[in-house]
């Protein structure tokens, strides 16, 4: 009987072993399943362009993506375990008030679309227009456990809004101040020819003779200003050739400050790309920004023109293709220019200086256009304001 016992008992042990082998077997499948799981989901999270966050119920981050680092200015390892208001920071686009504890939204049991005018402020000081949703994440109960953040950076696409509006603006207005051009020119032959006339019809030294002098010479200005608007309605085809912008920038800084009380830092390199450009109208285009920048400093200064080679990236949010640029900035130490009139600058006839028609801007972002360029302006107010031009770099094959 002990031997049965015995023998009962190996039996017994070499039946609970190949039980435990068989759960560890399961339990290694597990892993591995469970590996390939989170490998997948990681691989999923890669190659998903837009920003993912996932919080718990406590309002504290437990997964992050490469999009969301990029977006935000930290690694996963930063974030993993904060508080979400204390990484994802965003205000308001319009008053720059904080946006609502996103950790408070755990309580909601409805998908919640957030401000569609909001900022992310990253943590490299730079900040971003984004578009964001929130979804709430829950278990086989039905209860909330966390939230899933889905953000995406809308910066480009709001600047190409901005600029076609802007573009179609100044279209309406420039068919408008057409037709007002050349109906105004017409008035002024007839009121400066008849101005000639009376003059023949008066001595000299008479009062009356000094008088149609100074109205001759206001409607000489007229004549000017007619001139100009017609030049911003028309958008004359520009007469493109090949021209180095270094001897352009150089020839007009030099004339422009001549006799000025104003001085200029510049820097400009001998080797900027060469650009398929009017000449003219260029000049016109450095020259109007220097007029902007000296009327903006009225008692006198220092106006900063610099030059530079670059290559446009998508990545870099401007409202032109990416490629071979020249860019040219023109920096006033002036008062600056305030938030809600940089949108409105390169409108016609608006302008925040005492001195100036308003023309000036709109001249010079006409042309800019023109040659499939851009121009833009960023401003710190009472301190600086530069305005930026971009111009594409000439096709190699133009190049002699």
């Amino acid at each position: 009987m002990e031997i049965n016992d015995e023998c009962k008992t190996k039996e017994q042990l070499i039946a609970e072993l190949n039980s435990l082998k068989k759960r560890v077997e399961q339990l290694e499948k597990s892993e591995a399943l469970s590996k390939e799981i989170e490998e997948r989901l990681a691989i999923t999270l890669r190659s998903i362009r837009e920003g993912v966050i996932s919080i718990n119920n406590t309002g504290k981050i437990i997964l992050v993506n490469e999009a969301a680092e990029h977006l935000i200015g930290q690694t996963k390892a930063q974030m993993i375990g904060k508080p979400i208001d204390e990484v994802f920071c965003i205000v308001n686009e319009d008053n720059r008030i904080p946006c609502e504890n996103l950790a408070k939204q755990l309580v909601t049991k409805e998908t919640c679309e957030l401000p569609r005018n909001a900022i992310l402020l990253s943590q490299d000081g730079s900040e971003k227009i984004i578009a964001y949703n929130t979804y709430p994440m829950r278990n086989q109960s039905d209860d909330i456990i966390g939230l899933l953040l889905l953000f995406w950076n809308i910066t480009r696409q709001r600047q190409l809004e901005e600029e076609l509006l802007k573009a179609q603006k100044l279209e309406s207005i420039a068919l408008l101040a057409s037709g007002i051009a050349h109906d105004f020119s017409n008035i002024l032959a007839i009121i400066c020819g008849n101005l000639t006339m009376g003059k023949m019809y008066c001595k000299s030294d008479t009062e009356t003779y000094h008088r149609l002098i100074e109205a001759e010479k206001a409607c000489y200005l007229a004549k000017e200003l007619t001139k100009q608007l017609s030049t911003f309605a028309k958008g004359e085809v520009p007469m493109k050739e090949v021209i180095s912008l270094d001897e352009i920038l150089l020839e007009s800084i030099s004339l422009f400050f001549r006799d000025s009380k104003i001085k200029c830092n510049f820097s400009i390199p001998g080797n900027l790309w060469q650009v398929e450009a009017d000449r003219m109208q260029i000049s016109q285009v450095i020259h109007n920004l220097l007029i902007n920048a000296s009327q903006a400093m009225p008692e006198g200064g220092i106006i900063e023109v610099k030059a530079k080679n670059i290559k446009v990236k998508p990545s870099d949010h401007l409202p032109i293709i990416k490629g071979k640029y020249v860019h040219i900035s023109v920096t006033d130490f002036g008062k600056g220019i305030a938030k809600k009139d940089l949108l409105k600058i390169f409108d016609p006839y608006f302008t925040t200086k005492c001195q100036g028609r308003g023309l000036g801007l709109t001249i010079i972002y006409s042309i800019v256009a023109r040659h499939n360029g851009h121009v833009c302006a960023e401003s710190q107010l009472g301190e600086s304001t530069t305005f930026h031009v971009y111009l594409p770099a000439a096709p190699d094959n133009l190049i002699h």
